[in-house]
């Protein structure tokens, strides 16, 4: 029996570090800002990063994303995604489950099915409601979901290059894309435009009408004579 309590928690707390962000953001592309850092990986995911360009996240091979979630399983619609082309796997949508109330696990939206899929024991479980499907197991999982995101599977991986632009969930439009900040440009100061309408006022003479002007004082460049 201690053995059996020993197996449980041990399950219990490797599906609960599975949860846990620990690779935030995608891939950088050299010369591009850091965007997107509420996008994570799992710690058994960090070689799943999708590459960050100005227009979105590239997701190839295995690559996925996830984003933190706190709704129920009850409540649960699945999201939707703007990618071009499309990805080559119809279940390219996802939620992880995970709490004391059940076990771990990655629900995906089949959008050829209509229907949520489940992946566990090496057995392909799926339904239309997600709280049906995670009680179809035993012991069931957990009905908290944790998170959403998108990516292909790792096995098969996906073999279609795309470009994910956008991710909406529970009414929130999610940006993939990390557009660079453009640099002010300088201006140069120009002088101040004359006030229209006036007309300069002549510099006060020092010579009285009649008189010759006083000549112009002589300057140290002058050669000077003996």
């Amino acid at each position: 029996m201690k053995k059996l309590l020993a197996v449980s928690a041990a399950v219990a707390a490797t599906a609960a570090v599975l949860a846990v962000p620990a690779t935030a953001n995608a891939t950088s592309v050299p010369g591009q800002p850091t965007c997107n850092t509420s996008w994570y990986q799992n710690p058994d995911e960090t070689n799943r990063k999708p590459v960050q360009n100005p227009d979105g996240m590239e997701f190839s091979g295995s690559d996925l994303v996830h984003h933190r979630a706190d709704t129920t399983v009850e409540a649960l619609t699945h999201g939707t995604y703007s990618a071009s082309p499309a990805p080559d796997q119809p279940s390219f949508f996802s939620v992880e489950v995970s709490g004391t109330d059940g076990g771990y696990a990655t629900l995906r939206w089949d959008t050829g099915a209509n229907k949520w899929t489940m992946v566990t024991g090496g057995q392909l479980y799926s339904d239309t409601s997600p709280a049906t499907l995670v009680d179809q197991v035993t012991p069931h999982k957990s009905h908290h979901v944790v998170s959403f995101g998108v990516g292909y599977t790792a096995n098969p991986p996906g073999t279609v290059t795309t470009l994910v632009h956008s991710v909406k969930f529970n009414g929130h439009d999610y940006s993939l894309a990390c557009h660079t900040k453009p640099t002010p440009t300088p201006t140069t100061g120009s002088p101040s435009p004359s006030p229209t309408g006036t007309t300069p006022s002549p510099a006060p003479s020092s010579t009285t009408p009649g008189e010759a002007p006083a000549p112009s004082p002589v300057t140290g460049d002058l050669p000077v004579t003996g």
